[in-house]
C-alpha cells in the first residue's frame, strides 16, 4: 500500500513538472480589444491552439499592464473601432521589441501611417484562420 502512494505522488509530480515545462513552451500571447464578444472568440481559438492568453483587454487595462511590466511574446491588437491608446501602446510595446499582429475583425482597418508596417490580420467569417499569420510572426522573431 505504501509502494502504490509513493508510486501515485511520484506520478502526481512528474505531471506536474512536465506541465510546468510545457507551459513554459508556450507563447504568451497579449490581446487586446475592445469589442468583448469578438475579442474573446479570438481568445478562445489561441487557447484551443495551445497559447497562454492574457486577456482580452481593454486599451487602458492594458496599457495600465504594460506600464507594470507585463511580460508577453506578441500582441494581438483589434483595431476596428478608431482608438486613440493605439499608437502610445503599440510604441511601448515596440519599445519592448514585442512583435505586434493587428485583427480586423469586422474588416475595417483603420491603420494610423505610423504603424503601417505592422501585419493586418482579417477574416470576419474564419476567426480560425488567425493562428496561421500568428505562428508566422513568432517565427519572424525567433
Amino acid at each position: 500500500m505504501l509502494a502504490l502512494l509513493s508510486h501515485q505522488r511520484m506520478q502526481t509530480q512528474i505531471t506536474q513538472d512536465m506541465g510546468r515545462v510545457l507551459n513554459g513552451l508556450r507563447h504568451r500571447v497579449l490581446l487586446i480589444g475592445d469589442e468583448y464578444v469578438l475579442s474573446s472568440d479570438i481568445a478562445a481559438i489561441l487557447r484551443r491552439h495551445a497559447f497562454d492568453v492574457i486577456g482580452p483587454l481593454t486599451f487602458a487595462a492594458a496599457e495600465e499592464s504594460i506600464r507594470r511590466g507585463l511580460q508577453t511574446d506578441c500582441a494581438v491588437i483589434d483595431i476596428h473601432l478608431h482608438q486613440p491608446l493605439l499608437e502610445p501602446l503599440a510604441a511601448q510595446l515596440r519599445a519592448q521589441k514585442v512583435p505586434l499582429l493587428f485583427v480586423a475583425t469586422l474588416g475595417i482597418a483603420r491603420v494610423p501611417p505610423s504603424l503601417a508596417d505592422i501585419p493586418v490580420w482579417g477574416d470576419a467569417f474564419d476567426h480560425e484562420s488567425i493562428i496561421g499569420p500568428l505562428h508566422a510572426l513568432l517565427r519572424e522573431q525567433s
